[in-house]
């Protein structure tokens, strides 16, 4: 063994022996496409263009889209550790999105909301808990001009039994 090695592995045993503990955490991220999210009401589904680029608020008023993301540790009640929206928009706009938990009837468990001002950036929605086998969904009141390009949702892969 090279003396390298052997001060690392050293070090290594004097801390276990000490009582020094470490854990490396790892994360299970999800990345959505925008274009997942279509209007939240169907009689605006034309004003939702559905592109390369994401979901489009190609109308002259904001418009609610909802997004259906997954979660792959679906029997976690401990809930994510949040939703990412990556939001391209007009300048002096601002989109307000939520984080619904839903349990398994259908019934909101969580709402979590927030907003972005700004021309593009990450919005954080923070997830606290969620309900076995429950459902997520994303929604945002998207300005006239604006996109959803991607959703970001990550979960705990301690936790994943599915990963």
């Amino acid at each position: 063994m090279r003396t390298g090695n052997k001060k690392i592995l050293t070090l290594a045993l004097l801390c276990s022996a000490l009582g020094f503990s470490f854990s490396v955490q790892a994360y299970d991220d999800k990345s959505s496409h925008g274009s997942i999210c279509q209007a939240y009401y169907g009689s605006q589904e034309g004003d939702i263009g559905k592109y390369s680029t994401g979901a489009y608020n190609g109308a002259a008023t904001a418009r609610w889209v909802s997004c259906n993301v997954n979660r792959d540790n679906s029997t976690t009640t401990t809930g994510t550790y949040g939703y990412w929206v990556y939001i391209v928009q007009p300048a002096n706009n601002t989109t307000t999105c939520y984080h619904n938990s839903a349990r398994p009837d259908g019934t909101s468990m969580q709402l979590v909301g927030g907003s972005f001002t700004g021309t593009s950036g990450w919005l954080s929605l923070d997830s606290a808990s969620s309900a076995a086998y429950g459902s997520d969904m994303v929604y945002c009141s998207l300005p006239s001009g604006a996109r959803i390009s991607t959703i970001l949702t990550r979960e705990d892969v301690a936790t994943d039994v599915n990963n």
